[in-house]
């Protein structure tokens, strides 16, 4: 990932949206490291996980917040892949959306709602990042079978999760840990 999407993206929130809570980060390269590396580096360390991407051919991202890691993302997906971001927050979206749209990305939507509220009528790769616990967030989904769900969560995530494989259907496939500068992170599939 370049830097130069990072750039943009701190420089539009701190420029457009300084006074709406986004990141907490404000520092170029903090910012690079702990939102924009952080959201993508699951999807390098574990290749297989760009090519669900494409063979399911929908990428959803639930509770993006500050835009992670939906807009990033959007950075190494191919354009082809439609992408869409669903956020409760109006303000959130509101902000995501011309961030996205201020820097040109394709075939990406943004949605006010919550995750109960949509129904998936074809299978859909979903990322959930700091969006509540496994259990709870799986109870929330509607769709088809075969959708494929990652979760980013801190390193303790098994002692603080320890019921998380038994989820309603969904099947365990692995939890990939990975450090970003100092901060060990796990990604659960």
């Amino acid at each position: 990932m370049d830097r130069k999407f990072s750039k943009f993206y701190l420089d539009f929130i701190k420029t457009n949206f300084s006074g709406l809570n986004l990141t907490r980060i404000t520092e170029e390269e903090e910012f690079f490291e702990k939102q924009i590396i952080d959201s993508i580096l699951p999807f390098e360390i574990d290749e297989s996980l760009l090519k669900k991407i494409y063979k399911l051919g929908m990428f959803v991202d639930v509770g993006f917040g500050g835009g992670f890691p939906i807009l990033p993302a959007r950075e190494m997906i191919p354009a082809k892949v439609p992408i869409l971001g669903i956020d409760s927050r109006r303000k959130k979206v509101d902000a995501v959306r011309a961030i996205s749209q201020a820097y040109s990305q394709k075939n990406i939507e943004f949605v006010h709602s919550r995750l109960e509220s949509i129904y998936f009528n074809k299978p859909v790769f979903m990322t959930l990042k700091a969006v509540g616990d496994v259990s709870k967030m799986l109870k929330l989904f509607k769709g088809v079978k075969g959708s494929f769900v990652m979760f980013y969560k801190a390193k303790n995530f098994e002692t603080l999760e320890p019921n998380f494989k038994n989820n309603l259907g969904f099947k365990f496939i692995k939890i990939s840990k990975y450090s970003v500068g100092e901060n060990e992170r796990s990604f659960v599939l």
